[in-house]
């Protein structure tokens, strides 16, 4: 377990939230200088480290003595860009945890959740997300073409919480992706190769067990959660961040098709301004987690939180 956070972040607004964090998962804050960062993990190698994705310096220190050290969900980096605008840190994967620099709302109660997350094991299911009880639905998809109605079980939650018309319909298309993604991207052989990618998305047809596709959604007083899980784990962090790599690289929505558990409806979701966590256990499963605040505007939706986590375990 951790008892410390380590960091070389110097910008008043990561102070705060850097102990605010500390003070609500009873964790000592150590401040390093430049060139200080390997000493004092060192020293406490179990310690959470924050980075400043803008600081260069302090990112290239970070991979020149710690990068292959330091446990990737150990490590967040805060940044006033999104994570497709850092193609370098992708290129790396020098962190698990990618927090855009936006604090207000229910940011500091997220980001509390995966530090604790961090210290204690991921939440594997998404009432863990939310700091009070929270009233937990659960579908399970059996056929490809029950995904519109699971799509409309989400919308009426939206409905409910009477949340802006344009993010409910943003929401709606996340959700759909999602789940197209869990029925026809993850799905492999025992040999690797792709068993759905063929298949035509508009067919009606019965998945066997191993496909059905799990999906939880909870809500609670600030922002609303959903997950959609596959039993398959096809997904690679690496196929994952080559893809987002290469669009912003060459600026362009072409994606090796060959790619497993990867698509442009993952690039997509993630550039959609939703917060996400990615629990891929390989050869088992993976967990898409979505998370945004239900209170919001559109406008302030589009600034407001916004991370990304992607945890791998082999």
């Amino acid at each position: 377990m951790a008892k410390a956070i380590i960091t070389q972040n110097r910008r008043p607004e990561d102070i705060r939230l850097i102990d605010a964090l500390a003070f609500a998962n009873d964790l000592l804050v150590v401040r390093v200088e430049a060139g200080q960062l390997f000493q004092a993990y060192t020293q406490a190698p179990d310690s959470l480290i924050f980075l400043d994705g803008d600081d260069r310096e302090g990112i290239e220190e970070f991979k020149k003595h710690l990068l292959s050290k330091v446990f990737p969900s150990r490590v967040f980096l805060i940044s006033d860009q999104v994570l497709h605008a850092h193609p370098d840190l992708m290129e790396f994967a020098v962190c698990a945890h990618f927090l855009v620099r936006r604090f207000s709302g229910p940011a500091p109660t997220l980001y509390s959740r995966l530090v604790q997350a961090s210290q204690f094991g991921f939440p594997q299911g998404i009432g863990a997300y939310f700091p009070e009880p929270a009233d937990v639905q659960q579908i399970v998809i059996t056929r490809s073409g029950q995904k519109q109605k699971a799509v409309e079980a989400i919308q009426n939650v939206l409905v409910k919480r009477h949340v802006n018309s344009r993010l409910a319909s943003l929401i709606a298309q996340v959700v759909d992706e999602l789940i197209m993604n869990a029925i026809f991207d993850a799905p492999v052989l025992p040999s690797g190769m792709p068993l759905r990618k063929s298949t035509g998305r508009h067919l009606d047809f019965e998945l066997i067990e191993k496909e059905h596709v799990f999906i939880e959604i909870a809500s609670g007083r600030d922002y609303t959660a959903f997950s959609v899980t596959d039993q398959f784990g096809s997904l690679r962090k690496e196929s994952l961040y080559r893809s987002l790599i290469r669009e912003a690289r060459d600026k362009s929505e072409s994606l090796r098709k060959e790619e497993v558990g990867s698509g442009l409806a993952l690039n997509g979701v993630i550039k959609s301004g939703v917060s996400l966590f990615f629990n891929c256990e390989l050869g088992k499963k993976t967990q898409i987690t979505v998370l945004f605040n239900h209170n919001a505007t559109f406008k302030d939706f589009r600034g407001g939180v916004r991370f990304l986590s992607v945890v791998e375990k082999t």
